[in-house]
């Protein structure tokens, strides 16, 4: 669960390790951002907001343990109970939507339809075929098959085969005359040359589950999957879904939403500044100028930019605060050895050097602790 919870910064990682990304240059006014932020805590004083123009890092106003100077996350965050998250049962049980579809893909997999009523083959139609084929009334190599599904107007067959199928019911035997290409080269010696198909029309398939009874179970699934009855084969198709893997993407989505709305009182406003600094960092990491993006957006200012931006600002800034909160409550850290561990498990990588240098070891602590944080959670989730 580790590694995959790891593997979506990966790409963050690769891409600003790649870019060089710098904001010394930009003339950044800190000043007047139009930033609503509520009073802090009374034993925790306003940090001064920074200089007009700072130089950048990642590990700005974070301690040697990537954690925020002088901020205490839980006096912010109104915390909850990070060690038994309550997953609704909606979220990690499958609907029976969810059933009918995958059985529907395993029985398609295998081969299995359900039949349409009887009526004349259309356009677009599954149909499950015999036929026979013969030159001059030899059966010839490679001209006989049976039980073979094709779909009218899709299926490539040679001449207009699967067009004189349409308008024929299902068990009709039909006479499908056509000729061969003039350039065949899987069988040289039928080229232009006319053939006689007997064709026999077993049925119209159909896309949805087949009629179910427990024989038809015991039939395909007893061997296989140890499914006898349809309460069982139903119950074995909800267990599939309800496992880690196919559930697990649902539930952390689940989890990583529920994180980005858990209630801060207030965010702190060099916070919300080292934020708005990693949108300039970001979006010259992915190779934008600055005034490229005003023309982009045609604004004229810094400010407008960020304007732009204020949502996702405050958002990450919030969230940032709650998975600090929870470290801190549940005494999460991240060592050099999870850092070393990280690199080494995701990307192979036993020298850290260039994004130490990149990012500081300070930010690569909050990173791989914040990606702990979401790991520990789910881990300790309560399935309602």
């Amino acid at each position: 669960m580790k590694k995959a919870l790891m593997l979506s910064i990966l790409s963050v990682l690769l891409l600003l390790s790649a870019c060089s990304s710098n904001t010394d240059d930009i003339d950044y006014d800190y000043e007047e951002n139009g930033y609503a932020v509520e009073d802090e805590p009374a034993e925790e004083p306003q940090e001064e907001v920074p200089p007009e123009h700072i130089e950048f890092s990642f590990s700005n106003g974070l301690d040697e343990n990537g954690f925020w100077q002088g901020i205490r996350a839980t006096d912010y965050v109104e915390m909850f109970n990070h060690s038994g998250l309550v997953v609704p049962w909606e979220v990690h049980q499958p609907s029976e939507r969810d059933i009918d579809t995958l059985l529907s893909n395993l029985f398609q997999s295998l081969g299995i339809r359900g039949e349409v009523e009887p009526r004349p083959v259309e356009m677009g139609d599954i149909v499950n075929i015999d036929f026979v084929g013969s030159v001059d009334g030899v059966e010839f190599e490679g001209g006989t098959a049976f039980g073979f599904e094709v779909i009218i107007g899709v299926t490539q067959f040679i001449d207009d085969f699967l067009d004189q199928l349409i308008g024929h019911m299902p068990g009709d035997v039909v006479d499908v005359n056509v000729t061969f290409p003039d350039f065949y080269p899987q069988q040289p010696d039928l080229e232009g040359v006319p053939a006689l198909f007997v064709t026999t029309i077993n049925y119209i398939a159909d896309n949805r589950l087949p009629d179910l009874t427990d024989e038809f179970v015991a039939e395909h699934f007893a061997e296989s999957l140890g499914w006898e009855t349809i309460e069982e084969m139903r119950m074995g198709a909800s267990e599939m879904l309800s496992g880690d893997g196919p559930r697990f993407m649902i539930i952390l989505e689940y989890v990583q939403s529920y994180l980005a709305q858990v209630p801060v009182r207030s965010i702190p406003q060099h916070l919300l500044i080292h934020h708005e600094q990693m949108v300039l960092a970001e979006a010259e990491a992915f190779g934008f100028e600055i005034e490229e993006l005003f023309e982009w957006y045609g604004i004229e200012t810094l400010e407008e930019f960020l304007e732009l931006y204020r949502d996702e600002i405050e958002d990450e800034a919030r969230l940032s605060l709650v998975l600090q909160a929870v470290a801190e409550d549940a005494g999460i850290t991240a060592t050099m050895q999870d850092i070393y561990d990280f690199f080494l498990d995701n990307m192979g990588v036993t020298d850290i050097s260039e994004f130490e240098d990149r990012f500081g070891l300070p930010w690569l602590k909050q990173y791989i602790r914040n990606q702990m944080v979401v790991e520990y959670i789910m881990e300790n989730i309560v399935r309602e």
